[in-house]
């Protein structure tokens, strides 16, 4: 057990890794699209959409080829076969879906609290 869980969540922990990375990417071409920071085009546009390509790139070949990664492979498939990306037994599905599902989870429970923060400090102001 001990060395199938390592390898399914230390995939799933380059999946997650990279997803941060992308978003890290999207957040540099946000923050200076909207300050006006730094006028260096290399820096502010081109470098971060060309990271942002290749680390999504590189997401998409991690998740097609998952199965290889982590061993999840479904039954009676060779996964290192081309026509074999995304073949997957349901516990790849689950491991792979979870970097996201869990994102969107924390997502909306990080709006939840920042919208109850906002009625708890209109509340302090108006008391």
């Amino acid at each position: 057990p001990f060395t199938q869980l390592f390898s399914w969540f230390s995939a799933v922990a380059v999946v997650a890794i990279v997803f941060v990375e992308i978003l890290v990417c999207i957040a540099v071409i946000m923050y200076f699209n909207k300050t006006k920071a730094d006028t260096r085009m290399w820096h502010t546009k081109i470098a971060p959409v060309l990271a942002l390509i290749g680390l999504l790139y590189a997401e998409y070949l991690l998740m097609s080829r998952f199965g290889v990664l982590a061993g999840t492979a479904a039954e009676g498939i060779d996964p290192t076969l081309p026509e074999s990306a995304w073949a997957l037994n349901t516990t790849g599905w689950i491991l792979v879906g979870s970097t996201f599902v869990l994102f969107i989870v924390g997502a909306l429970v990080g709006q939840s609290r920042k919208s109850k923060e906002n009625v708890d400090l209109i509340d302090d102001l108006i008391s």
